[in-house]
Order: structure tokens, then sequence, then C-alpha cells
């Protein structure tokens, strides 16, 4: 998807990441983005899962690292962070907990998913 406001985030830091009743909430200085199924965390060569051991701290490690690049392919939303890992929020219908996966909103413009 070229013309996706994803790549709005690369450059930012993300600066906080909240959980919200039903979702994920990461905030990059600015936009932020709404992921309404869990993302999964991968640092190095290991990969964390919501509800697994060492997921919090993975999630929570991610914060003040810098987007270096944002995209999005038919089943995910991939943000990688410079030198550290990655955030990928899945588009799988199987995955869906309602009728968005994820909201991103960059100041006047905003992008849904699926």
């Amino acid at each position: 998807m070229p013309n996706s406001l994803i790549s709005a985030l690369v450059g930012e830091h993300l600066s906080s990441i909240e959980f919200v009743a039903d979702y994920v909430q990461i905030r990059f200085n600015g936009p932020y983005l709404n992921a309404f199924t869990v993302p999964s965390i991968r640092v190095g060569n290991a990969e964390f899962h919501y509800k697994e051991l060492g997921y919090l701290e993975a999630l929570i490690s991610c914060i003040d690292k810098v987007v270096s690049a944002a995209n999005i392919t038919a089943n995910e939303i991939n943000i990688d962070l410079q030198d550290h890992g990655r955030i990928t929020i899945s588009l799988r219908p199987e995955d869906l907990h309602g009728p968005e996966a994820a909201f991103l909103n960059v100041g006047s413009e905003s992008e849904v998913w699926p």
C-alpha cells in the first residue's frame, strides 16, 4: 500500500504505549496508532505475543526508539525500530476482534485498516 499514511511514522520516536480497555495505543510524539488487534513484538531473534512471558517487557523496551521503517502488507502492519526490533499488527481476518485492526492518526489525517 504505497500511499499509506503509515510512512509518516518513519523518523518519529515511539513516546508511549497505553493499554486502553480493548486496544493498545502507541504514541509517536504527536501521531498515534490504535491497535485493536494486539501487536506482537520482535526483539533480536525473540518474538513475543500477548500474554506470553516477557511480552510486556519487550513492548515497554520499544519506548523512546526511533521508527526506521513502517509498511503494510496484505496480512500485517510492520513498524521497525532502529537498533531494536519490530512491532507487528495482524490484519488477518482470523485475528480481528472487531471490524478494524488498527487506526492511525497523523495530524489532521487518519487511516483505518483492514
